[in-house]
């Protein structure tokens, strides 16, 4: 059975204090899935940057999610696709940690047929994408479009 390649963004407070905000995984496929946590983190953790360019992108506080829900919602996003996913993200030392926190001390809870191995892809092709698609920069699931139409643009 073939690897489904996701494709993964964050939204953290700061670089200092990082506490993830939202992420969003998109599939090569074009399955996505987009959430924003309501715990584990607050405005007063957030750096300048955040509140002036990420924040003001979020949904409204009642559509967010707690880490529990998100947990369940990851899962079964995963067990849905019906293969194996391995994650790719243009930043292994900021997403990779972000988006595990959801899982400190709570490993067995992390999605079956979920390579718990990231990979890292950048290139130059996600500012063709972000250009040519109209996406909004800093937010997840935008970025993780971006980084697939990237990858895919590169693999032609």
């Amino acid at each position: 059975m073939s690897v489904v390649r996701l494709f993964l963004d964050t939204e953290f407070t700061s670089f200092n204090n990082p506490r993830l905000i939202s992420f969003s995984l998109v599939a090569e496929t074009g399955e996505a899935l987009y959430l924003e946590r309501s715990e584990g983190w607050t405005i007063e953790d957030c750096s300048g940057f955040v509140r002036e360019a990420v924040l003001p992108l979020l949904g409204p506080p009642e559509a967010r999610a707690t880490d529990s829900m998100i947990r369940w919602a990851l899962r079964a996003w995963i067990h849905s696709l019906g293969r194996p996913a391995m994650i790719y993200t243009d930043c292994l030392w900021h997403d990779e940690p972000a988006f595990k926190s959801l899982f400190t001390d709570r490993m067995n809870l992390w999605p079956d047929g979920l390579d718990q191995r990231f990979l890292e892809f950048d290139s130059p092709a996600v500012e063709l994408a972000f250009q040519s698609k109209g996406l909004r920069r800093h937010h997840a699931l935008d970025d993780a479009i971006a980084l697939k139409t990237a990858y895919l643009l590169q693999s032609m």
